[in-house]
């Protein structure tokens, strides 16, 4: 197998050593872009974030969902559609760093 990559056995003062060949780095699986990564982040996230958000989520779910939609930027989407409440932190979204 290492003949086959370049490599090769050696014996040198009586002991057996293994080159193996130098081949170019390459990823084994596809990386997405950054965008893409953000995307299937935003899709496989949206129905916690909604579940936090929806009525009867407590305090502590609520703020939890607040942080995801602001890190991931959908607060904006949120906000409009009045499902993050005061007490969750909706004021944080008024924040000069919240915004985008």
């Amino acid at each position: 197998m290492y003949e086959q990559h370049g490599g090769g056995k050696l014996l040198r003062d009586g002991k057996n050593f293994y080159r193996i060949g130098v081949r170019e780095p390459a990823n084994v699986e596809k990386i997405l872009d950054s965008e893409g990564q953000l995307a299937g982040l935003r899709l496989k996230m949206k129905p916690e974030i909604e579940a936090g958000l929806a009525d009867g989520a407590t305090i502590r779910q609520q703020a939890r969902a607040t942080y995801l939609a602001i890190c991931l930027g959908m607060a904006g989407e949120a906000g409009r559609s009045g499902k993050i409440p005061e007490a969750a932190g909706y004021s944080v979204l008024q924040v000069p760093w919240a915004r985008r």
